[in-house]
């Protein structure tokens, strides 16, 4: 129940993003600067909207192949609001689907960033082909056009950036940011444990060890491995005298 709200939440969201998004594009494509340019090619403002975010916030959380469905779904979507435009869709459907593959695995916060500017290069691609196959070229609008798709790149990576903490306190998720903030050794808990039990924090310590080593020969989740390491014995603080490590 919990992931079919997170989801549908996520849909929703990125559904009216999208939409005040197309309000706004329509505002700004009135003015006498830019109107030259959006008649030469009317969805060119849409590619600045941060599509992907959601399905980047969905890979933190869920795996590969319910971020690439995800994808699919919030681009057709995407895609039916921007007035059927195709190449929005598959514009949409390209970053998405990179987002999924830059947040399969969040070791540092700036994976974060990287992932958006993934997404940035690949909306690029995606927009140059569509000028081109449009016969919308021309140097100003892809110039433009390429600003924005890094642009929405880069939004995406700052969104989810902010948005995690949000997705694990509403959802009682325990994303990559939240394993990454529990492993830092200056956690309270773990200053209680060096404390009260040291030889119980040591054995924990070389336990987080192991296991983020034998994760990775698996592929598994090291820094979950690692962060269970760290705090599997934790209630050993209520008796540290019962234990001898």
């Amino acid at each position: 129940t919990k992931d079919a709200w997170f989801l549908l939440t996520t849909l929703v969201a990125t559904a009216l993003g999208t939409s005040v998004g197309l309000f706004l594009s329509d505002t700004l494509g009135d003015s006498p600067r830019l109107q030259p340019l959006v008649e030469q090619w009317p969805s060119v403002l849409l590619l600045a909207l941060p599509i992907a975010a959601g399905t980047m916030l969905v890979r933190m959380v869920h795996s590969a192949e319910t971020a690439a469905l995800f994808a699919v779904l919030v681009s057709l979507v995407t895609g039916f609001q921007a007035h059927g435009d195709l190449g929005f869709a598959i514009y949409a459907l390209v970053g998405s689907l990179t987002a999924a593959v830059g947040a399969a695995r969040v070791t540092q916060r700036g994976t974060l960033l990287r992932a958006g500017l993934r997404v940035g290069l690949a909306n690029s691609v995606v927009a140059v082909a569509l000028l081109l196959l449009g016969n919308h070229f021309s140097p100003l609008v892809g110039i433009l056009a390429v600003s924005l798709a890094l642009l929405s790149g880069a939004l995406c990576g700052v969104l989810v950036s902010g948005l995690a903490p949000l997705v694990e306190s509403v959802f009682s998720y325990t994303t990559a940011i939240k394993l990454l903030e529990l492993a830092n050794r200056e956690q309270s808990l773990l200053r209680d444990l060096e404390l009260r039990a040291p030889g119980t924090y040591h054995h924990s310590m070389m336990v987080g060890h192991l296991a983020e080593m034998a994760a990775e020969e698996i592929g598994a989740n090291a820094l979950l491995a690692k962060v269970a390491g760290y705090y599997h014995d934790i209630g050993k603080m209520r008796r540290p005298q019962f234990f001898v490590e």
